[in-house]
């Protein structure tokens, strides 16, 4: 939680000198906490799971996750 309270912080120096936010990205969870929209003021655009192996993005799920936001951020198809 004290990471999103950090994130939450950011953010909002962010807004205070004139950058929006657009969106978020919530690592080492499958699903996001309920209310991190709310709390940082975007939505959140993708989520990381933990890794399960001693490195991260040798993970396939992690690759995955990774995958996808990458096709969010730059509005590419799915393959």
């Amino acid at each position: 939680m004290a990471g999103l309270r950090g994130t939450a912080k950011t953010a909002g120096r962010a807004r205070a000198v004139g950058t929006p936010v657009v969106g978020s990205v919530v690592t080492r969870a499958r699903v996001a906490p309920p209310g991190v929209d709310d709390l940082l003021g975007c939505s959140v655009v993708a989520t990381v799971p933990e890794a399960t192996d001693a490195e991260p993005l040798a993970d396939p799920d992690v690759q995955r996750a990774y995958r996808r936001l990458a096709r969010a951020v730059t509005d590419q198809p799915k393959a």
